[in-house]
């Protein structure tokens, strides 16, 4: 189970490549390759999908090297593999992230928001 306690979860990329930050309008925002300067982005997630060897992540984000204002978007990028941790840096599987996205929605949807 997710700790509801913890505000944020960490990845772990291996092999990452073409990270990029694309608008909602389709341009390219931030080329975000520079893993070392962009370590500390805390994106806000609200989807994902694969897209044939691409992953695509649809949130808003403001990056910290880059100024204050928020943008929405995709994450776009290409790893090897990705392994998600929570703040103690305990496995997080997919299964389990889609169990709490579902049960988010569903008290979101009956008006009981977070």
């Amino acid at each position: 189970m997710i700790n509801p306690n913890h505000e944020c979860l960490n990845g772990y990329f291996k092999h990452c490549s073409e990270l990029v930050f694309i608008g909602l309008s389709g341009e390219t925002i931030f080329d975000l390759s520079n893993l070392e300067e962009n370590e500390n982005i805390q994106p806000d997630i609200m989807g994902a999908e694969a897209k044939g060897d691409l992953v695509e992540v649809y949130c808003s984000i403001a990056p910290p090297s880059y100024g204050s204002p928020s943008y929405g978007g995709f994450l776009k990028f290409k790893a090897e593999d990705i392994k998600i941790f929570d703040q103690d840096n305990n496995p997080i599987t997919l299964q389990q992230i889609r169990e709490c996205c579902t049960q988010y929605w569903r008290k979101f949807s009956k008006g009981n928001n977070l």
